[in-house]
């Protein structure tokens, strides 16, 4: 797998918290098995879980986004997805935002949230 460590990272960022939901979620992840499809501008991750619907989460299909990577300076050069599709993990897309025309080395990303900071703004 091409994008490993990018993926563990970007995985824990989007799904920090607390919430139900967010556990769930994370439990999920945690028994996936995951398969990529890459292209020049960027990646997809697909999660394949068994049926066992302990971790489901309501039967709700989301999406959860507020991760960039920034690549030379360039803030939010590359974003994430995370699509969450009858309550249970589906994919995760990795995607060039056109500041920069192909998918760059995992290690020159450096990740933050959309407020350009590595911690999630506080809904109020």
């Amino acid at each position: 797998m091409v994008h490993k460590k990018l993926l563990e990272e970007v995985m824990e960022m989007l799904l920090y918290g607390n919430s139900e939901e967010l556990i769930k979620l994370k439990q999920q992840f945690k028994q996936s098995t995951v398969r990529e499809e890459n292209s020049k501008v960027g990646f997809y991750i697909n999660f394949e879980l068994d049926n066992d619907n302990k971790y489901l989460v309501e039967n709700k299909t989301f999406q959860i986004g507020d991760v960039y990577g920034t690549v030379d300076g360039k803030f939010a050069s590359v974003g994430f997805i995370l699509f969450i599709k009858n309550g249970k993990l589906l994919m995760l897309e990795g995607y060039t935002n056109g500041i920069i025309d192909k998918w760059p080395e995992d290690d020159r990303i450096v990740l933050t949230y959309s407020n350009g900071t590595k911690e999630r703004e506080k809904s109020k």
